[in-house]
C-alpha cells in the first residue's frame, strides 16, 4: 500500500527506517487551477523560490508549494533525488539528457521539462557518479 500526504503535512525530518517515504508514495499538490495526488516518482524537479518551491512533474505540471528546498531534501525518498544546485533537487530517474556532461556546469533535461536544470560545478561530480550507478531504462 502506498501512503498519501499533503505537502504541508510532510514530516519535518526523515529518520532511517521510521516512516521514510518511497517512490510510489503520493503527495497532494495544489496548483492555481487544479490539485491532484502525485507519486514521488513522477516529480522531476523541485526548484527553490525562497520560502516556496516549484514542484515540476514528468508531465510538465508545476505546483508552487510553501516549503523550502532543505525541508524537501529532509523527507524525499532516499536514493531517488539529488541536490544538483543550491536552488534545485532532481529526480535522477527523470533525467533524459545531459548537455555538456563533463563540463563545469552540465545542464539536465528532465521528462516533461521545457528548460534544462543547471547543475553546479561543486555538485556535478557527485551527480555524475550517481547517474553512472543508475541502469539505463529500456
Amino acid at each position: 500500500a502506498t501512503a498519501a500526504v499533503s505537502a504541508s503535512e510532510l514530516p519535518p525530518l526523515r529518520r532511517p527506517g521510521e516512516g521514510a517515504l518511497h517512490a510510489d508514495d503520493r503527495i497532494f499538490l495544489q496548483g492555481e487551477r487544479h490539485a491532484r495526488f502525485v507519486r514521488f516518482a513522477e516529480i522531476g524537479a523541485i526548484v527553490s523560490c525562497e520560502n516556496y518551491s516549484t514542484v515540476q512533474t514528468s508531465t510538465g505540471e508545476r505546483f508552487l508549494v510553501r516549503r523550502t528546498l532543505k525541508s524537501w531534501e529532509d523527507v524525499l525518498p532516499a536514493g531517488i533525488f539529488a541536490r544538483v544546485h543550491r536552488t534545485a533537487l532532481v529526480n535522477l530517474s527523470q533525467i533524459k539528457r545531459v548537455d555538456d556532461p563533463h563540463g563545469d556546469s552540465p545542464r539536465l533535461w528532465l521528462a516533461g521539462a521545457t528548460e534544462p536544470i543547471a547543475c553546479s560545478y561543486r555538485l556535478s561530480a557527485d551527480v555524475r557518479r550517481r547517474l553512472g550507478s543508475i541502469a539505463p531504462s529500456a
